[in-house]
């Protein structure tokens, strides 16, 4: 009886569903397995399983929950071998199926495994089931073959792989347990990492007996790569401080497989060249193989090989020109340019006070937490000026004294000039520049008028000089005139007139009157006297008008004045009736022209109207009535009609006499 092969292996080549396999060794594939029976010897067997693929589309077995295939077996050739049973059926993956083969004649029978129902709703490929009997004549027995040294399914590390040998035993050859009777063959390793010999290979022995039987069985086994890749490091450089590199530093890496290279992976493996400073960094190196997986490998790393700054500067810019005019502060800075931070403390600040130029401080030495060192000077050099300019005033204009007091004519002006003086440690100051303003003009009368101009050094220092009491008479003297109104025609009457003058006082009189003339009538003219000043002013001429008028008492009757509306036809000549006189009484004889003129007024300005009772008998021009009476016959329009009137006459006087009568006219 062959005996059962209680495991199957997958080879490489592709399956689309799950497999029907024979045990009669380790390979499941589609080649026909071997058998072999004697004429009126023992049964042979083997068992059928099921080779899980998940290639069809179903992951996993296909026999799952209560699913069944049913299969049929047969023997291509029942008169040289019979199979038992003729059906099965598989509930699940693990079902292991028994088959019986019985030798009836010598020759070759093919055994096959068909399908003949499937609840599953998935496929199986049976070609792995079948197999060839072969039934050699009663006297000769197959031969039996073992493969030794490595065992099937077993794993061995690489470089450790037991010597694979066969043991034959055979009756008929007279062959009991022989290591020589066959050889082994190795076959390819497979895998990712063949190459290595690393992966699965199959020991392979053969025997043909003489009678022509022949036997062949394998071992499949796998060979592992022992130990993970090996990672070290190493650092170069020149060590300062707390564990920094003042210096460039170089770091190598060495990553070794010995057992499987190929199959070798690195991850941040990167040599490195540092040869600029950076703070603590980590680098790292790891390592995977078919071995294993090396542990994360660190490199921390930190190099400053740059010495620290000292910089002073003054806490306030110097002004444009580049100096300073009071003791300077200077802010010192410290810093490292690495980035290991100082190990020295910066002082704050120093003072400067003393005046002078090109003044600088110095600091150090200042050291890193790396060891590194410097001392600084503080920059830029300052210039120092406390002391302000001098400013005074000169003039080459003459005055004229005047009861002891200089007084200038129009106008004076000052020239301003300002001087530096030296610093106190002797040397030059730092230079003044001219006054503002310029020059001071005093060009408006006042006494005891004053200026002020300053000055600044290149430091800022601010100097005033101040000018006072200064006199100046730039107007010449005012001069006005009174004259009264209107004067009586031979009247006795005056102008008064005064002068001022505002800066140094009056050359000539201060007042007085001027006569007027009265002689005839009309608008007179009367001028005042010339004002001298005591620096040589006269005043502008100035005079004053006044009227000569007659001596005039109202129109006579029919007119009624005041406040009366006197009531006419319009179209009717109204008597208008008058007397002059001169101032001493007198009357007037010679007047020569006289006019009537009127105003458009309100007619209720009158409080009471009196209707006029004597009417001339026709218009006429101006009439001497003797002793002074004067009479014009009024001619009025016919279109005053309905509307009031204001009687004005003009006599010669120099303007109208106005509102002597109002008038309102009927139709």
């Amino acid at each position: 009886m062959v005996g059962t092969i209680a495991m199957a292996l997958m080879f490489a080549a592709l399956a689309y569903a799950d497999d029907i396999a024979n045990t009669l060794d380790a390979s499941v594939d589609a080649n026909f397995e071997a058998m072999a029976l004697n004429v009126g010897g023992g049964t042979g067997s083997t068992t059928l399983v099921v080779v899980t693929r998940s290639g069809d589309g179903k992951n996993g077995c296909n026999l799952t929950g209560s699913t069944t295939l049913g299969v049929s077996v047969a023997s291509s050739n029942p008169g040289v071998a019979t199979v038992s049973p003729a059906s099965l059926t598989f509930g699940s993956c693990g079902d292991v199926k028994t088959i019986t083969v019985t030798p009836v004649a010598t020759g070759t029978a093919d055994v096959t495994v068909s399908q003949t129902s499937n609840t599953t709703g998935a496929t199986f490929n049976f070609a792995p089931a079948s197999f060839t009997v072969t039934v050699a004549p009663p006297p000769n027995t197959a031969p039996v073959v073992q493969v030794t040294g490595v065992t099937h399914g077993s794993t061995y590390d690489h470089g450790s792989v037991p010597a694979a040998g066969c043991l034959v035993s055979d009756v008929e050859d007279g062959l009991t347990n022989s290591t020589s009777a066959a050889t082994p063959t190795l076959g390819p390793f497979s895998g990712l990492y063949a190459s290595d010999g690393i992966g699965a290979q199959t020991a392979q022995c053969s025997y043909t007996d003489g009678g022509g039987l022949t036997q062949t069985v394998e071992a499949t086994y796998t060979v592992v790569d022992p130990s993970a890749p090996q990672v070290t490091s190493s650092v170069v450089g020149t060590l300062g401080l707390d564990d920094w590199y003042r210096s460039d530093v170089t770091l190598t890496w060495l990553v070794q497989e010995p057992q499987s290279p190929s199959s070798l992976l690195e991850s941040g493996c990167v040599d490195q060249s540092i040869t600029a400073d950076q703070s603590a960094t980590t680098y790292s190196c790891s390592a995977t193989s078919a071995g294993g997986s090396s542990g994360l490998v660190s490199v921390v790393i930190k190099r400053d090989a740059s010495a620290p700054t000292v910089s002073g500067t003054p806490s306030t810019p110097p002004n444009l020109a580049g100096w300073y005019k009071s003791a300077v502060t200077l802010n010192w800075t410290c810093a490292d340019v690495g980035p290991s931070g100082l190990l020295d403390s910066c002082p704050a600040t120093t003072v400067l006070s003393d005046e002078g130029r090109d003044q600088v401080g110095s600091l150090g030495p200042i050291s890193d937490n790396a060891g590194n060192t410097t001392t600084g000077t503080s920059r830029p050099a300052v210039n120092v000026d406390e002391s302000a300019p001098t400013v005074s005033a000169a003039t080459g204009d003459t005055p004229v004294n005047v009861a002891g007091v200089d007084w200038y004519k129009d106008s004076v002006t000052f020239q301003w000039t300002a001087t530096d003086p030296l610093l106190g440690d002797g040397s030059a100051g730092s230079g003044a520049g001219a006054a503002a303003p310029a020059s001071s003009t005093f060009n408006t009368t006042g006494a005891g008028q004053s200026a002020s101009a300053t000055a600044t050094d290149l430091a800022g220092n601010i100097g005033t000089g101040h000018l006072t009491g200064v006199n100046v008479d730039a107007t010449a003297p005012t001069v006005g005139i009174a004259c009264p109104a209107t004067v009586l025609l031979g009247g006795s009457a005056t102008a008064t007139w005064s002068a001022t003058d505002a800066g140094s006082g009056l050359a000539t009189a201060a007042g007085g009157t001027v006569a007027l003339p009265t002689d005839t009538v009309g608008t007179k003219t009367v001028s005042a006297p010339t004002a001298s000043d005591n620096v040589g002013h006269t005043s502008v001429p100035v005079s004053c008008e006044y009227r000569v008028v007659y001596g005039f008492a109202g129109l006579f009757a029919p007119i009624d004045r005041p406040n009366t509306m006197n009531v006419s036809k319009a179209g009717q000549s109204i008597p208008l009736k008058w007397r002059l006189t001169d101032a001493q009484g007198n009357p007037v004889l010679d007047l020569q022209t006289a006019t009537v003129t009127v105003g458009a007024i309100n007619c209720s300005l009158g409080s009471t109207d009196d209707l006029l009772e004597e009417v001339a008998p026709g218009g006429s021009g101006l009439q001497n009535l003797g002793n002074g009476y004067y009479q014009i016959n009024w001619k009025t329009p016919t279109t005053y009609a309905g509307s009031c009137k204001s009687l004005n006459l003009n006599l010669g006087e120099g303007g109208p006499r106005t509102g002597l009568a109002y008038v309102t006219f009927k139709r």
